[in-house]
């Protein structure tokens, strides 16, 4: 069965956000922090266990703020991020070879902020559609499917955080693990339900290509 459907997320596959929004998180503890009596997570708690909206995660480590300063601070975070430099090539491969397959973007980042860097970077042409603002995207995936008359289990979602492929095979679909070359990334995303795991865009790019044909 051939894939008939990408969906993809933004930050983390698309644009290269590195440890911006953990570093965010991170400024945040401190700054509640002064007398250093809570021990800051370290970047692989943030990997392995964070999850949208964040509010949990920094409870669970005893930093109790509401959950509009988390989101306010979180959405921010990735405004001056740079596109990883692999994309348009992979994108433009999949068209040229595959130009009926729809590409859609589900994020979890802010929507404007994300059509602006697509668009920035000369990328906007390559998705059918982008949507963004969307935490839990179990049924935006879902309804995507239901949109383009596309069994679930003919499309793949995209991801670089656990919580996307969960989000993923709560949907019914293939999940893809990125893991910008982190080897930690790959247990981690497997883990949390990832049928494929890829190091970079070459990777991924040749496994859509694959899996589409």
């Amino acid at each position: 069965m051939s894939v008939q459907l990408i969906i993809t997320d933004h930050d983390g596959v698309i644009a290269d956000i590195g440890d911006l929004v953990y570093c965010a998180a991170w400024n945040l503890c401190s700054r509640h922090n002064l007398f250093g009596s809570i021990p800051t997570p370290p970047f692989t708690d943030f990997l392995e266990k964070f999850r949208l909206p964040g509010g949990e995660w920094f409870a669970s480590h005893g930093f109790d703020f509401p959950l509009e300063v988390v989101t306010e601070t979180l959405r921010h975070a990735p405004n001056n991020a740079k596109m990883f430099s692999a994309v348009p090539l992979m994108l433009k491969t999949l068209r040229d070879r595959c130009p009926k397959l729809p590409i859609i973007m589900i994020s979890a980042g802010d929507e404007p902020r994300i059509e602006g860097q697509l668009g920035k970077w000369g990328i906007r042409r390559y998705f059918d559609k982008v949507i963004g603002n969307n935490p839990s995207k179990t049924e935006a995936i879902y309804f995507f499917c239901l949109a383009f008359g596309i069994n679930p289990k003919e499309a793949v979602y995209i991801g670089d955080m656990p919580s996307d492929m969960e989000h993923g095979c709560e949907a019914g679909v293939m999940t893809i693990g990125f893991t910008d070359d982190r080897p930690m990334m790959r247990r981690i995303l497997t883990a949390a339900g990832a049928k494929h795991c890829v190091p970079n865009h070459q990777a991924l790019g040749d496994l859509l290509l694959e899996l589409a044909a």
